[in-house]
């Protein structure tokens, strides 16, 4: 199954992803058409679990200005029915926009979430790069009140990570940052195997990330 959400409310649209999944045990899979291949996506959504079943994967759009978006488009039909895949947008689409079109002409289910929300998944992950201690907490606490999906921002604090590393250092990773990264991408996975809940590692990682 593919699901289109899209929209400027992070918040209720984490919620939508968080409620479209619930109700299936395996882990969601975080990508980005930014840094993933259509291959990338393909098997994600291909790849099965003995214990826990079909895959979910939610799928970033991005800035949506890939100029291979079609190579994308052309493998939706290949995703497996009993797989999730959830393409998210982080605003309203155009109807000019190739997904949505794409979306609407294969009949995927879209969800359109366009409600201001107080807290915002962006200043947040801005703040915490920025070291700004008390706007980070702030936002944090925010989304959390608001219901966000504590495992979207955490793949947020990855994308974040990323980014950061790239806008300083190009395609070269400084031992400081690649340390971070590892650390937060073995909590990270610590959460998805049942080690620590996720609502503990968050702050570790968040302090981790202001300290660092």
């Amino acid at each position: 199954m593919i699901v289109l959400v899209h929209g400027n409310n992070s918040v209720n649209k984490a919620d939508v992803v968080f409620k479209l999944s619930e109700k299936i045990s395996t882990p969601r899979k975080y990508l980005s058409i930014d840094e993933n291949s259509p291959t990338d996506v393909l098997t994600a959504t291909a790849t099965n679990n003995m214990f826990t079943g079909a895959p979910i994967v939610i799928l970033d759009l991005g800035s949506n200005t890939k100029s291979d978006a079609k190579s994308f488009l052309d493998i939706f039909p290949r995703v497996p029915a009993k797989s999730l895949l959830i393409l998210l947008a982080q605003k309203e689409l155009p109807k000019s926009n190739q997904f949505l079109q794409h979306a609407q002409q294969q009949g995927y289910k879209i969800i359109l979430s366009n409600t201001t929300p107080t807290a915002n998944i962006f200043s947040f992950v801005s703040s915490l790069y920025s070291k700004n201690r008390k706007k980070t907490y702030r936002e944090y606490e925010t989304l959390i009140a608001e219901g966000a999906d504590p495992f979207y921002i955490l793949s947020m604090v990855m994308f974040g990570a990323r980014k950061q590393a790239k806008a300083v250092n190009g395609d070269k990773i400084d031992e400081k940052t690649l340390s971070l990264y590892k650390y937060i991408f073995e909590t990270d996975l610590k959460t998805k195997t049942g080690k620590i809940p996720v609502d503990v590692a968050l702050p570790l990682i968040i302090e981790k990330v202001l300290t660092s």
